[in-house]
């Protein structure tokens, strides 16, 4: 069994959901059964990632993961619940790490990176909204490493949702799938509309609260309301997805058809802008990153 370690600068929302959920895929990946390990024991004192690390990373199920001590209070209780270990300063996270996950705020970074020395070739992926990788290679200590950005959203610590991540790079999507459904991007302008849908995935509670709160007024229980809420929503997208041929318009039309309630209903959600405000919202967000 290879032993990796990922190196996480910024303890905070983030990187907490993250670690979470790659505890959970372990778990969940080790109740699948054992995998062949990759008996490669080659060891030249270079701590970068050999080939035999990259093909074993999501069957080895022995991530160590290495913390920096910003965010005190959430370090530790990750270094408790998820087996964590807590570092005694950022550059110590870096020189004992394969992976190092940037995971603070953007407008902090430069204070992060004042006086840290990558290693060469490291990979270093930044989970930080609206960084591009020119601006990451601005700065001199990343310039001999591989960059990569990725966006996780909060469900990532069950193991689920979209997490976009440029360029291509075979260790950052296998160690990420363990956590979502890892989405390539083309290229990196494409970034920007994948923030927006990070946002998607925070709005849709607040429409799914607003149902069940409509279903509870009218006399509904509030387990039943939910469940009757989150299940409608969640059946119509596995339904979607599991016809690839169709498109969501096309088996929304086949069952709104003319004269049915669900008919009825989807014309006045449209008289009164509920779609178009959805749509309006996301444009926002991209404009806002473009005019900021």
């Amino acid at each position: 069994m290879i032993d990796l370690a990922l190196g996480i600068l910024g303890v905070g929302h983030l990187a907490s959901y993250t670690i979470k959920g790659l505890r959970r895929g372990e778990s969940n990946h080790s109740k699948g059964g054992s995998h062949s390990k990759d008996d490669h024991s080659e060891d030249n004192g270079n701590k970068d990632i050999k080939r035999s690390q990259r093909d074993n990373i999501a069957s080895s199920g022995n991530l160590n993961i290495i913390l920096s001590p910003r965010g005190a209070k959430t370090a530790a209780e990750l270094a408790k619940s998820c087996d964590c270990q807590i570092a005694a300063n950022n550059q110590a996270v870096i020189e004992h790490s394969d992976i190092v996950l940037l995971a603070v705020r953007p407008d902090n970074l430069n204070d992060l990176l004042k006086g840290l020395n990558f290693k060469t070739n490291q990979l270093v992926i930044s989970a930080m909204a609206g960084v591009t990788l020119d601006q990451l290679r601005e700065f001199p200590s990343l310039q001999a490493c591989q960059l990569v950005r990725v966006l996780p959203s909060t469900s990532a610590e069950v193991c689920s949702g979209p997490i976009p991540l440029y360029p291509a790079h075979p260790i950052a999507e296998q160690l990420f799938g363990q956590i979502g459904k890892v989405v390539t991007l083309p290229c990196e302008d494409l970034f920007d509309i994948t923030l927006s849908h990070a946002c998607l995935h925070g709005w849709s509670y607040f429409l799914i609260q607003q149902l069940i709160d409509w279903s509870c007024a009218q006399g509904m229980d509030e387990m039943t309301a939910r469940q009757m809420v989150a299940y409608s929503i969640s059946s119509a997208v596995d339904f979607a997805e599991a016809k690839p041929n169709l498109s969501y318009g096309e088996i929304g039309r086949s069952i709104a058809t003319e004269g049915t309630f669900t008919q009825r209903g989807i014309e006045r959600i449209k008289a009164r802008g509920g779609l178009q405000s959805w749509e309006d919202a996301m444009q926002s967000m991209l404009d806002d990153q473009h005019n900021s």
